[in-house]
């Protein structure tokens, strides 16, 4: 697990410096399999990177398997649609969901736990997720404690196997 430092406007802004610097993670390491974000959930920054990680992945040539963690779906549903969005979008994105779960889009439950350390440095980044930071009545961060459900295991989806064949989405 790598930091790389770009921001959310720089997701954005340089999205092929992102790219690049993913590419080059790729290259140093020579991962068998890489685990990021998923580009199936609400969350611009989420899609965004899974995005320019699919990207990347083209670009450096790998051919191992490449799986996504719809951070969100757990809260939210498995949907594209803001959590505010319309009840109607919401219904469109559960059926959309069923089909690709027919499509036998495999999860996988991979252990982090020896990234534990890390993970809870991630999460102490994103403050306004975990706490109301400014104490307004209608924010709602994460329950307590949940977060601890994704410090042991974690639910990947398969992008790509390790042929480079793509999974249906």
């Amino acid at each position: 697990m790598q930091f790389l430092g770009f921001d959310s406007a720089q997701l954005r802004a340089q999205p092929q410096a992102v790219v690049s610097a993913i590419t080059d993670q790729i290259r140093q390491f020579g991962p068998s399999e890489i685990l990021t974000t998923s580009i199936v959930e609400w969350s611009d920054e989420h899609r965004i990177v899974a995005g320019l990680v699919r990207l990347a992945t083209e670009e450096s040539g790998f051919t191992g398997v490449l799986r996504e963690f719809p951070v969100w779906h757990w809260d939210n549903g498995p949907s594209r649609a803001k959590p505010w969005a319309s009840p109607l979008r919401h219904v469109v994105d559960l059926i959309r969901f069923r089909r690709l779960a027919a499509a036998s889009r495999p999860g996988v439950s991979v252990p982090v736990a020896e990234l534990r350390p890390l993970k809870e440095a991630a999460f102490a980044c994103y403050r306004s997720q975990t706490t109301n930071l400014t104490g307004e009545e209608t924010w709602r961060p994460f329950p307590d404690r949940w977060l601890e459900k994704f410090l042991d295991h974690e639910i990947f989806f398969t992008v790509s196997d390790a042929s480079g064949a793509s999974v249906a989405e």
